[in-house]
């Protein structure tokens, strides 16, 4: 509740007191919770330094949240700290979500862990990209497959550019 309240001084009280910050409310852990609904960093780094499970997930996590809330520093403090890139549930992952909000430097962030662009990562968020984007993946993709990924890519700009 106190991470949802986004009461900063709230969670640190309660953890000092010796409340679970692993505890599980809905499929979600604190620190879920805490990327989810705010942009508080100290908050988070604050649980992580605590040793809150910066990998639980049940149908995400913590890194694909703040990717989803276009959280940047928060993404980056979770990369740097062990959060897992690579998570995917039901097709979707930190860099889905990076990619739906055509993110520069959260895709930046994702890519200097290695992690990979393949076809299901453009998925449905594809025909909503602007093309420049596009541009940038295909180059920065380091994926074996790339021209199958390419080719995806320039059916989608050439159908942009129809519709303008």
């Amino acid at each position: 509740y106190a991470c949802f309240c986004r009461s900063e001084s709230l969670v640190r009280f309660l953890v000092e007191k010796g409340v679970n910050i692993n505890a599980i409310k809905d499929g979600k852990n604190v620190l879920m919770i805490a990327c989810s609904h705010s942009d508080n960093l100290s908050m988070v780094e604050f649980l992580v330094k605590k040793g809150v499970n910066v990998n639980y997930n049940s149908d995400s996590s913590a890194l694909t949240i703040a990717c989803l809330e276009q959280n940047v520093e928060i993404a980056k403090y979770l990369l740097h700290n062990g959060a897992n890139p690579y998570f995917e549930h039901n097709g979707v992952s930190s860099l889905n979500c990076a990619i739906a909000n055509q993110s520069y430097k959260l895709t930046e962030e994702l890519f200097s862990k290695e992690v990979e662009i393949n076809e299901n990562t453009v998925g449905s968020y594809i025909t909503n990209i602007n093309p420049t984007f596009f541009k940038y993946l295909i180059k920065r993709n380091k994926n074996k497959s790339k021209s199958k990924i390419k080719n995806k890519c320039k059916k989608v700009i050439k159908l942009y550019k129809i519709r303008k």
